[in-house]
């Protein structure tokens, strides 16, 4: 089927996923048909040409001949002349805008290629770049869990100092038990002292007593032995006084050191019991302190690392991303740019080609025209001579 302008100016291409411009195949293909189109008016263009020729070289005798000569020799040789020296244009033009198309075609395919290369650059190094964040950053969180850990080590070791001085105050409160125990026992020997103080003093109680019935019967001895000399005697009553003062003294002084011994006992193990208590919460409240400042300086630290990397990652995608943008932007661009230069030049040769078969047209006209005019004048006339030279 012939080409007509009409078709190319209707002809529209599909357009491609994921970029502006044309298929690139249906653009080879349309212009494809063009120059084969252009091709094949060229040879028509010279088999009429030839066929001019043949007509000028004789087979047509006498007047037909000259009236050929005389119709070529004007302006339709000079005409012919043009148009031969525009189809040479037309196919030079032509041969140009093949080779500068192909030329546009592989620098398309270069910029395409370019393109590729630089958004895989682009991706390798966004990953490149990823994978060295979460690298430093594990890193990091490494060095700052081995921190961690080795605050905890120092916590736990500064917790088993705690439980041992805990220990150590647990062993001084039941050494200051077994001073109580020790005091008490003292406050019972002191007792049983005074119960022995108290038993001496009763057993010279009994004594006095028995002086004082021997006192009491020395008149009837004294009556019967009267010639007997008089012993000296103590006198009972200071006897009894004696005695009783020793035996108030001995439990005084008994249940005055059952009481000191027992205070101080008491006084001590509470004053022990309470320094290590307090040592005991003191010791465990520092150790909760330093567990929840290492707990939440860790956790915080682990909050801005991870933090830190994700915003790196972000930002290398973010400007891996703008990067391929605007050179698939870029390519985009220039490839439209190059299609629609091709377009503008296609147009432009569509243009000559419709004037070359225009003029086409009306020289076959005027050729055709002229043949039949020279046929009329032979069927008139009949003998091949014009009348005017008769």
């Amino acid at each position: 089927m012939a080409l007509s302008p009409e078709d190319v100016i209707k002809k529209s291409f599909s357009a491609t996923h994921l970029r502006r411009g044309y298929d690139e195949t249906q653009v080879d293909d349309f212009l494809d048909e063009v120059v084969v189109e252009l091709r094949r008016l060229l040879a028509e263009q010279d088999d009429l040409v030839a066929q001019l020729d043949d007509c000028r070289s004789g087979q047509y005798d006498g007047d037909y001949a000259g009236g050929a000569a005389a119709f070529a020799g004007g302006a339709d040789e000079a005409q012919l002349e043009q148009v031969r020296r525009e189809r040479e244009e037309l196919v030079a033009e032509l041969d140009r805008l093949t080779a500068q198309l192909d030329a546009r075609r592989v620098e398309a395919d270069e910029v395409e290629a370019d393109t590729t290369r630089r958004v895989e650059a682009a991706r390798l190094k966004a990953a490149e770049a990823e994978s060295q964040a979460n690298e430093e950053l594990q890193g990091r969180l490494q060095g700052e869990l081995l921190e961690l850990q080795q605050k905890v080590e120092s916590t736990r070791d500064e917790a088993q100092s705690a439980e041992a001085r805990l220990a150590e105050l647990r062993q001084q409160v039941a050494e200051a038990e077994q001073a109580g125990r020790e005091a008490e026992q003292a406050t019972r020997a002191a007792q049983q002292a005074a119960d022995e103080a108290r038993r001496a003093a009763d057993e010279a109680e009994g004594r006095a007593t028995a002086a004082h019935a021997a006192v009491a019967a020395a008149p009837a001895a004294a009556a019967a032995a009267p010639a007997a000399p008089a012993a000296p005697t103590e006198d009972p009553t200071k006897i009894i006084e004696l005695a009783q003062r020793l035996h108030d003294q001995h439990v005084a002084e008994g249940e005055e050191t059952k009481q000191r011994l027992i205070g101080e006992g008491n006084e001590y193990r509470d004053r022990v019991i309470s320094e290590a208590d307090a040592q005991a919460n003191n010791l465990i409240r520092e150790g909760q302190e330093k567990h929840d400042e290492l707990v939440a300086t860790g956790q915080a630290e682990h909050d801005k690392l991870v933090n830190t990397g994700q915003a790196e990652h972000d930002r290398l995608v973010a400007e891996g991303g703008q990067r391929r943008d605007t050179l698939v932007g870029e390519a985009e661009t220039k490839r439209a740019n190059i299609l629609t230069d091709l377009e503008s030049r296609q147009s432009t040769l569509s243009t000559k080609i419709d004037e070359l078969k225009t003029f086409e047209g009306d020289y076959r006209a005027k050729l055709r025209g002229y043949l039949n005019e020279q046929i009329d004048f032979l069927d008139r006339d009949g003998d091949g001579i014009d009348d005017r030279l008769q």
